[in-house]
């Protein structure tokens, strides 16, 4: 039995239609408001700071961001957001304050693989089955048909009943707990893992004893050497 789709890929690019403002806020405009707005309360805008005091609110802040992520991922297991994150296509933003290139966002990944690793909760049976020991209509709490009935232009039905069968004969692990939350979520880790990313990148010239010279409206920040 031929098919052209995996089980979640009608899914999660309807979800990308229907999602498609929320993802942007979650991906770039949140993440980005939390480190901004942690940066503009802790330290002065425009103005010279030493590397004593930017230190440990560069710290901080990756506890924050830390913690941002931890909210969402403490909801599923390690192996859902795994799962999920590794086929749904999580990807970084031209809109992107800072680099976006493929070695940025193997650095991004590997920051929000570590976070799902370490804040994860164990695997929960509920959120993962043998998609032989499943109705398909509850495959992805029931995406994947809304995804294959909105996104397969010819004979939709018969393709939706094509793949049904086919993981009806075919057992592989498929998740059936599944919400827009869930997806929204996932990008809201992305976002914040990219802004740990950055967070970090400061670390390197403060740990040289480089001043912060000044932080313009709390987005880019200023080095020079001391003296």
């Amino acid at each position: 039995m031929n098919l052209v789709i995996e089980y979640y890929q009608a899914a999660f690019a309807h979800l990308h239609e229907r999602l498609h403002e929320r993802v942007n806020q979650v991906l770039l405009s949140e993440p980005t408001s939390i480190r901004s707005k942690y940066l503009t309360e802790h330290l002065p805008i425009g103005k010279e700071i030493s590397a004593e005091s930017a230190w440990p609110v560069a710290r901080q802040l990756l506890e924050v961001l830390e913690a941002e992520m931890a909210a969402i991922l403490r909801n599923r297991s390690v192996f859902f957001w795994l799962h999920i994150y590794r086929r749904i296509g999580v990807f970084l933003s031209p809109s992107h304050e800072d680099k976006t290139d493929p070695r940025t966002l193997g650095l991004v990944r590997q920051i929000a693989e570590l976070a799902v690793s370490k804040h994860g909760r164990a695997t929960d049976a509920r959120e993962l089955v043998l998609s032989t020991r499943v109705n398909p209509d509850l495959i992805l709490g029931g995406w994947m048909r809304r995804g294959v009935k909105t996104q397969v232009a010819r004979q939709p039905s018969k393709v939706y009943r094509k793949l049904a069968k086919f993981l009806k004969m075919r057992p592989q692990l498929v998740i059936r707990d599944f919400s827009e939350e869930d997806f929204l979520g996932i990008y809201r880790v992305e976002g914040l893992a990219y802004q740990y990313w950055r967070a970090r990148r400061c670390y390197g010239p403060l740990a040289k004893g480089l001043e912060l010279l000044s932080i313009k409206m709390a987005i880019g920040i200023t080095f020079r050497m001391k003296g």
